[in-house]
């Protein structure tokens, strides 16, 4: 009897282990296959993070070893974007590396760095060099976890372009110019205001010319030529700090029909050392991600010449 019970649970294994067999060879997707260490820590993928309507991206393409590589985008709300590559190194939970875009007519480089999180990622601020593109002291750095860059396995990003209520905005008239044009009483920014505002409009008979030169620092500036929205501007800036802020005074010149008009107008820009977090972690924040170009050329689509 006993024997008969060893025997029947054996030919009960055995169907088990046939029945799994058949399904396995007919669904191989059943069949577990655990990651491989480097799977299981790679951070390879899109990380999407939102504030407010704000949208930003973080796409890491390709890595090996330590190196990585990617692209990285700011899409602000009513504000310039940017979008650009990143390379860099990821190495315990810290991910460091250059962020590289073109803005306001000019290539720039800057230092980013991230945090790891159990869903994803956190953008870090702290001091910066002269330059404004490199850390001073990796070892102080505040993350902010207002934004978090969560992984989407669709990486989705906004390709709509945000329009601005100018309806909204305030009317400018140069009865003696008989010109009129609309702009924002302010810029939506805490940190960078206007000083000259609104811009001064004024009108060259002449189609437009531009000859980049100079730096922004230099006492003459740096001019240079830019396409915002499929229009060319020629933009002159010219930077000087005083007394813990920077003054840039700039001139936006584009063409409208035979004419050239320009814009010119001063911003004042506060040094963010001057503040203790959270208040200074914002204000880096925002002079990242702030670029006066999309509203001048709202303003110039609204000028209007009797």
């Amino acid at each position: 009897m006993k024997k008969s019970k060893i025997i029947t649970i054996v030919i009960v294994v055995a169907v088990i282990g046939f029945f799994a067999f058949i399904l396995l060879g007919k669904n191989p997707d059943l069949a577990y296959v655990p990651p491989t260490a480097d799977e299981a820590s790679s951070i390879k993928g899109c990380y999407v993070a939102t504030l407010s309507k704000d949208v930003y991206t973080l796409s890491i393409l390709s890595e090996e070893g330590e190196n990585v590589s990617g692209n990285l985008s700011f899409k602000n709300f009513e504000k310039d974007s940017s979008s650009g590559t990143f390379t860099g190194t990821y190495k315990d939970g810290i991910l460091l590396g250059d962020y590289s875009f073109d803005s306001e007519g000019s290539h720039s480089v800057m230092q980013v760095i991230f945090k790891a999180q159990p869903d994803g990622f956190v953008r870090g601020y702290g001091d910066v060099d002269s330059t404004g593109q490199r850390f001073t002291d990796l070892s102080n750095i505040t993350y902010d976890d207002s934004a978090v860059f969560r992984k989407s396995p669709n990486c989705i990003v906004s390709t709509t372009t945000t329009t601005t209520d100018t309806n909204t905005w305030r009317t400018f008239s140069d009865t003696a110019e008989k010109i009129t044009f609309k702009y924002p009483e302010s810029l939506g920014t805490t940190y960078i205001n206007p000083v000259d505002w609104p811009p001064k409009l004024e009108t060259k008979n002449a189609p437009l010319t531009c000859v980049e030169a100079g730096q922004e620092t230099a006492r003459a500036g740096q001019t240079s030529k830019q396409t915002i929205n499929g229009k060319a501007y020629c933009i002159t800036k010219i930077s000087e700090g005083a007394a813990g802020s920077t003054y840039t005074q700039y001139a936006y010149a584009t063409q409208i029909q035979n004419k050239t008009f320009f814009l010119t107008f001063s911003l004042r820009s506060v040094q963010c050392a001057n503040y203790d977090n959270p208040q200074k972690t914002a204000c880096e924040k925002e002079r990242a991600t702030f670029s006066i170009d999309s509203i001048i050329d709202k303003i110039a689509g609204t000028i209007v010449q009797a």
